[in-house]
């Protein structure tokens, strides 16, 4: 009974288990109601790392260090985003869906907006890859960031000033999705308790 909720709720998803196809650089979008490829992005030149959905826009992060946005409609590329000195390894919308964070491989957070083909802004407190990115659903322009094992930190920023608000030693590298545990600590971060 669950399975058939998940399928009803999730009409597409952009994974083919029948081919390597993201170790080369290519996004598919597969309906998952008649399991048939319905798009394919072939456009980074190495693997693809990180997802993240805006509308009918799949922007995707690769070991090519470029974030691309593809038109899901068109078929065409919209954008391409470099700023990452290594692989782009983690991306996520702000709730509003007004700014993207990317973290990468060269231990930089980086906020884009939908404007501007340079990241407006550029943390670099983090040292190990930013794999692990959430933005919270409380307070407007808060986001965290989480850093690999030589780093082991969540991190806070402020994204309406640019400032690094707080950090935390976690004991050991940050990669899980961070929404499963920023929730108490965001809403305790949010609230001073």
């Amino acid at each position: 009974m669950l399975q058939l909720e998940l399928i009803k709720v999730i009409k597409f998803f952009v994974l083919s288990n029948k081919e390597n196809v993201l170790n080369l650089g290519i996004v598919q979008i597969w309906d998952v109601a008649t399991n048939r490829k319905t798009i394919s992005f072939p456009r980074h030149t190495a693997r693809v790392g990180a997802l993240a959905w805006n509308d009918l826009c799949i922007y995707s992060g690769s070991r090519d260090r470029f974030i691309l946005q593809n038109d899901t409609r068109s078929n065409r590329q919209e954008r391409r985003l470099a700023g990452h000195r290594q692989e782009v390894c983690g991306l996520k919308w702000s709730p509003d869906r007004q700014l993207l964070a990317s973290g990468g491989n060269d231990n930089r957070l980086l906020v884009w907006n939908q404007s501007c083909p340079n990241p407006i802004q550029v943390y670099t407190d983090h040292t190990a890859a930013v794999k692990a990115i959430a933005w919270s659903p409380h307070q407007q322009g808060l986001l965290a960031s989480g850093g690999g094992t030589a780093d082991r930190h969540i991190r806070f920023w402020n994204t309406l000033t640019a400032q690094n608000l707080q950090s935390i030693d976690t004991g050991s590298q940050v990669k899980l999705s961070l929404e499963i545990i920023l929730f108490n600590l965001c809403l305790s971060f949010c609230l001073g308790m």
